[in-house]
């Protein structure tokens, strides 16, 4: 199947903690993503002060974004910054939690 080049995909995440399943989830998502759209993008809110935990998915990922708040940065102004930083025509707020029963692909 030929990749979608008709949009951009924007997949946004305000809440994810770099740990090993967290990010084989989105090395996942990003694959899939991959697959059938030609632009996508991945937006990621993380604490600054965990930033750093990204550095594996951020060196072997493309289109991905981390947006850097401060600790304790309530839920929805996160969701709100990664909506307003998106730059896709079809923009998906998610959690990794849900990406088992959201097909974001489909």
């Amino acid at each position: 199947m030929k990749a979608r080049d008709d949009l951009l995909v924007s997949v946004c995440f305000a809440e994810v903690r770099p740990d090993a399943a967290s990010l084989a989830a989105l090395k996942t998502l990003a694959d899939r993503l991959a697959t059938r759209f030609r632009y996508w993008e991945l937006l990621l809110v993380a604490d600054a002060d965990a930033a750093p935990g990204f550095s594996p998915l951020m060196g072997s990922l493309p289109n991905v974004r981390l947006l850097k708040v401060r600790h304790g940065a309530p839920f929805y102004r996160r969701r709100a910054a990664a909506a307003s930083e998106a730059i896709g025509d079809v923009v998906v707020l998610a959690s990794v939690e849900e990406l088992p029963s959201l097909d974001v692909v489909e």
